[in-house]
Formats: C-alpha cells, structure tokens, sequence
C-alpha cells in the first residue's frame, strides 16, 4: 500500500533570504543620522580600509564559494552564516547568497576606546530595494583585526533613531547600567526569542507586531494550514548567545543589533501518514541531491530545520519611552536539517 501523507514544496517550507524585508518596502525612506564620528577610535581612512577589505573578502568568498576565503576580516556570526548559504548553493546552484552592503564612505560609529569594541556604519539601498542597512563589526582586543559582526536592514516603517560615537573606557564594554535603560541591553534578544516563543508581551515591552514577529508567525500558521491533520508544526526560539553590537543614541538610548536563533519542527501522526519534502532546502540537504528541483525526501521521524536571524533593536533610556522597538533584520539562514 502506498503511504499517503502531507507534502511540502518548495513554497510551503519556511521562506528563506525574505523574511522582514518584502513586506518592510516603502517610497520613501527615513534617512538615518550621525552624530560624532568614530575619528576618536577608528579614523575614515582606517574604517574605509576595514570596509574595502571586508568587501573584497566578502567577493571572493562569493565566486568561489568558499568559506576558507573568506579571511581574518570575517567573523561571527556572519561567518557561519555565510558558511551555511554556500553549503546550500553546493547542492542548489541558483540559491541565492545574502549581499552586503558596505559603503567606504559612510559615517561609523564606535562604542568607545575599551575592548571589545563595536563599530557600525550606515549602507546604501542595494538590490532593488528601498531599505538602509546597518553593518557591525566588532574588535576582541588590541591585536585583533575588527571583524565583519553582520548586517540588518532598517525597516522603513520606524522612526531611527540618530547614532552616536562615545568613549567609554569601562573594561569590557558594552559593560552597562541595566538601570539606565528600559531593559537590559544584554539580554534583549533572549526576551525577544521569549516573546515570540509564546507570541504575548511579558517583562520586556516590545512594540507589537514588528515585522520579524509578524512574518514569523505568519509562517508557521501557513505551514500549519499546509500540514493540516497528517501532524504538527512547531517553533522554538532562543538567543544564539553571540555577544551582541551595542552603540549608543544622542538620547541616552542604545542600539543593539543580536543573533537570535530559531527553529522549526516537523512531526507526522503516524508512519502511515509521513510528511514528504519536494525541491524544498529540507529535501536537498537531507538527500544530498544537487539542483533536483523534483526531490522528494519522505520522514514519519521528527524533522528540524535550524536558522540564524539578526534582529537590531532600539532600546530608550529609562523614563524616556514605553516600549523597546524592533528597528531591522536580516535575512533568515538555514544553517542545518536533521532528523531525529
């Protein structure tokens, strides 16, 4: 008897190199603003060669698809996300890999003298669309280059809010006073996984339904509808754990930019009723096929899919807003699929 269940294709599956970012697009696009330049940490010429090389590593990486290209000036989490979009465009040679931009001429802000240090600069619109991003990268210690931290694109929809430059000579910066803030900078992300995990506002004071939310949650109830009574789908999410990019607001606020990592889980009912893949990513990595749009990988066991999401966000200083704001992501990666 032939076994007859849900199939997923490749629609159906979790959208990946979209999400937050179709539904963000506007005509017009708030314009970002600095105020103090990183001169005092980072001089333009010392960020314009930081920038260029990061480019340049960044294109070479690219055509060759190759994550050993991709030098000292790439670090985490940018690195493993990159590492896992040329693991899929090995078996799925039109996939496409997420684009930087990077401007060597953009205004960069530091988080101060002590280490760690954290720089982020302002990118242009690129691709078509209409959002400005921001790139971090981030310095260990003295001896160690600054590395590319990762990108997000601002959301057109939110008022930005202005950057600026500070020199806080604290050891181990971003080493703050919670109290000064509405939340605490350090384990923003980790509220803001709990936040979606049960889909209620709870201790931390998130503006609703920001686009991250929205499209995640909107995901899983389409794949929900599409899995229907044959089992169940479910999300998990959690902080990566990756320190996070901090710099501060002219008004006292900060800018935090963290990895939050989340996951999807297929189970079928019965092994009579399996979940079946078709030219989705699941099928592809599961099966090893390359460029087989019409693969088919059939599991009645519990599936996984694991992604990697930057999520920034704009916290106020105390007594100074009401809620915590979800400014810009990236795109999600899927950085692994197994089987229980």
């Amino acid at each position: 008897m032939r076994r007859t269940g849900a199939k997923i294709g490749a629609v159906g599956t979790i959208a990946l190199l979209a999400v937050c970012l179709t539904a963000c697009q506007q005509q017009e696009v708030p314009q970002p603003h600095v105020t103090n330049t990183a001169e005092e940490v980072v001089t333009q010429n010392q960020y314009a060669t930081i920038a260029q090389q990061t480019e340049q590593a960044l294109a070479d990486a690219d055509k060759k698809g190759d994550a050993n290209a991709l030098t000292a000036r790439i670090g985490q989490p940018a690195r493993a996300q990159r590492t896992a979009q040329y693991k899929l465009r090995s078996l799925k040679s039109d996939t496409k890999i997420s684009t930087f931009a990077i401007d060597a001429q953009a205004a960069a802000v530091s988080s101060g003298a002590a280490y760690p240090r954290s720089l982020v600069a302002f990118g242009a619109p690129t691709d078509g669309q209409n959002q400005r991003t921001l790139t971090a990268w981030q310095q260990e210690n003295a001896r160690a280059n600054y590395q590319l931290w990762g990108q997000v694109s601002l959301f057109p929809t939110v008022e930005l809010p202005t950057l600026a430059s500070t020199l806080d000579d604290a050891a181990g910066y971003p080493k703050l006073n919670a109290g000064n803030y509405l939340t605490d900078p350090a384990t923003v992300t980790a509220a803001y996984a709990a936040y979606n995990a049960s889909q209620k506002v709870s201790g931390v004071p998130f503006q609703k339904d920001d686009p991250v939310f929205t499209q995640l949650k909107g995901q899983l109830d389409a794949l929900r509808q599409n899995v229907g009574n044959f089992g169940t789908i479910s999300m998990s999410f959690a902080d990566s754990g990756t320190a996070p990019v901090v710099v501060s607001t002219d008004d006292r606020g900060l800018v935090v930019i963290g990895e939050m990592k989340y996951s999807t889980k297929y189970e079928s009912k019965s092994r009579v009723q399996p979940i079946t893949f078709k030219g989705t990513p699941e099928s592809l990595m599961l099966s090893g096929s390359k460029d087989n749009p019409d693969v088919e990988v059939t599991v009645d066991k519990p599936l996984t899919s694991e992604f990697s999401l930057l999520v920034a966000f704009y916290i106020p200083a105390k007594n100074a807003g009401e809620t915590v704001q979800v400014i810009g992501a990236s795109s999600n990666v899927l950085e692994s699929v197994k089987v229980d």
